[in-house]
């Protein structure tokens, strides 16, 4: 989808994906900031394409990042196997008891860095999918359109995807 053509639409798709509020995306572009929540959720509804033109700009970004982290790891040659094996070793090595010393001499006793062993562990476990982060999702993308406009969304979408519809409640 290229730019939008009105200047204000594509300012506040552009705010969206910079992750503001409807209201303060809206004010932003341009909009008067009286009544801007209820004003900003009309626009949307009415104008369904800033929300896609919102997504587009994510995804883009997102495209952007994931190139340059390709190449950032390219660069410093450094890849997931390397990483893995530095925590690996980092693990062991903090596990490891090491003297404690006092005044430079041995006290007998000897002390490891569990918590850094851990951590270490822990990213490990984290690649391996061993553990999962509890993440929020946002799902209200289409939650302002009626019931007919979500239909003629999917509606469309099947058909820029060229897929037959076979079946669709009214």
């Amino acid at each position: 989808m290229p730019i939008l053509k009105n200047a204000r639409h594509e300012r506040f798709a552009t705010e969206l994906a910079n992750g503001q509020t409807q209201e303060k995306a809206y004010i932003a572009a341009g909009f008067s900031p009286s009544s801007a929540r209820a004003s900003a959720s009309s626009l949307i509804k009415q104008r369904p394409y800033i929300f896609e033109r919102r997504d587009e700009l994510l995804a883009e970004r997102e495209m952007l990042n994931t190139l340059a982290r390709v190449r950032a790891m390219e660069a410093t040659q450094i890849d997931k196997e390397r990483i893995m094996r530095e925590l690996m070793d980092n693990a062991m090595v903090a596990k490891a008891a090491v003297p404690v010393l006092k005044n430079g001499e041995p006290t007998g006793l000897y002390q490891a860095n569990i918590s850094a062993s851990n951590q270490a562990l822990m990213l490990l476990g984290k690649e391996l999918g061993m553990f999962t982060d509890r993440t929020d999702v946002n799902v209200s993308t289409h939650s302002n359109m009626s019931d007919r406009e979500l239909r003629a969304f999917v509606v469309e979408k099947y058909k820029k995807l060229g897929l037959d519809l076979i079946w669709m409640p009214s």
